[in-house]
């Protein structure tokens, strides 16, 4: 997670400030920052709005950098969750809506106004377990090495 400290610095926060702002303490973004312990799903979504970079690049799994936006079916979904009596035919029409206006409409400003919806925080917990995953076969190769030369 050392993406963190290269962002928080190029954006000329200080430890202190982006821990406020996370509602954690200075040693566990400190902690984060040298990949000795990673951030909950939740809070890594909110790193990644904060440092307007995707979460997949906070974990090392892109070098893109642009976050990435949920999908207008995604919100058809959700919206159909919410009014499951609406007429089935009506969602065609509304992911065109919703794909016409956020394919507009800025990332922060998307953000913002779904909240960071399931969506996000699905994808969110699903590369946050993914990243956990690598980071251990990681280690057990770094282990079977160490084991091969010793």
């Amino acid at each position: 997670m050392k993406r963190i400290r290269e962002l928080r610095e190029a954006r000329s926060l200080t430890q202190e400030a982006l821990a406020e702002f996370l509602s954690v303490s200075r040693s566990t973004l400190a902690k984060w920052e040298a990949g000795r312990h990673s951030p909950p799903a939740e809070t890594l979504a909110r790193l990644a709005v904060i440092l307007c970079v995707s979460t997949d690049y906070l974990l090392g799994i892109t070098d893109d950098p642009a976050p990435a936006r949920p999908g207008p079916r995604a919100l058809v979904t959700r919206a159909r969750r919410r009014a499951p009596e609406a007429p089935a035919a009506t969602d065609d029409a509304i992911e065109e809506a919703v794909r016409k206006r956020i394919s507009e409409m800025p990332i922060e400003e998307f953000l913002r106004l779904q909240g960071a919806g399931d969506a996000v925080l699905e994808h969110v917990t699903m590369t946050h377990k993914a990243a956990e995953m690598v980071d251990k076969m990681r280690r057990a190769e770094d282990a079977d090495e160490l084991a091969r030369k010793g």
